[in-house]
């Protein structure tokens, strides 16, 4: 996780220096950045998604693959080093084959009765995400789909990265404060926005180019309300102390 976060920084850094032209050959650095924060959904993912998964379903029939699992990490680190040296073909296929690792990985935890549960679906929702942008930049850089790569990144960032981020925080509240594991309204409803907020990002524009300003901002928009909700159905639980006494 140290190394993970020391290459955020790094593409973080790097953006910044090109963007105040210090150091404009980094003009891709903040791709660096994008996966390094895959490569933590890729390896946490794989730790509390089927954790979580087992310990609200009964007979929870999901498994893992450690072999899959590193992988799909080495993968995208591999990616991150062709993208940034070799773009084109080579970044491609590996990019392509880390959509295969990563879709692996999600059915081999997927459990259909998470499907029930808010607090599960969106997790397996927002790594789904982290697929379909794999394969879209996997499509773009092999020359297959070449206008695929701004919906892949915006599959990632919005669609993956947004989604387990909300998720995660929804969960996370609720059990570090000792209540129910069970999504508010509220919850439920930034999953949605969410969610909105990816396809319009990702879809419109392929149905309608003319309107490009406006998906942006209603995607925008959208991504806006979803935190909004969270805030607004959360900000009272994270306030208050734990509601079980315990320390936290």
């Amino acid at each position: 996780v140290p190394a993970f976060l020391a290459l955020l920084i790094a593409g973080n850094a790097g953006m910044h220096a090109d963007t105040m032209g210090i150091a404009p050959v980094l003009e891709g650095a903040w791709r660096i950045g994008l996966m390094a924060v895959l490569l933590l959904v890729a390896l946490i993912g794989g730790r509390v998604i089927p954790f979580f998964s087992e310990r609200a379903i009964p007979g929870y029939r999901g498994q893992r693959s450690h072999p899959v699992e590193i992988s799909l990490l080495i993968g995208i680190a591999l990616y991150c080093v062709a993208d940034m040296l070799l773009p084109g073909t080579i970044a491609g296929y590996i990019g392509l084959a880390c959509s295969l690792l990563a879709a692996a990985c999600w059915l081999l935890w997927l459990d259909r009765r998470v499907w029930g549960i808010p607090l599960l679906w969106v997790l397996y929702l927002g790594y789904g995400w982290l697929v379909i942008g794999l394969l879209l930049l996997g499509l773009a850089d092999s020359g297959i789909i070449q206008d695929s790569m701004r919906s892949g990144v915006h599959a990632l960032a919005i669609g993956c990265v947004g989604t387990l981020t909300i998720g995660m925080m929804s969960r996370v509240a609720l059990g570090h404060t000792g209540r129910e594991l069970r999504a508010p309204v509220t919850a439920i409803l930034a999953y949605l926005l969410i969610t909105s907020s990816t396809l319009v990002r990702i879809v419109m524009p392929w149905l309608d180019s003319s309107q490009y300003p406006l998906w942006i901002q209603l995607s925008g928009l959208l991504w806006a309300l979803a935190f909004t909700a969270f805030l607004i159905g959360y900000a009272r639980i994270l306030w208050q102390p734990r509601i079980d006494g315990q320390p936290g």
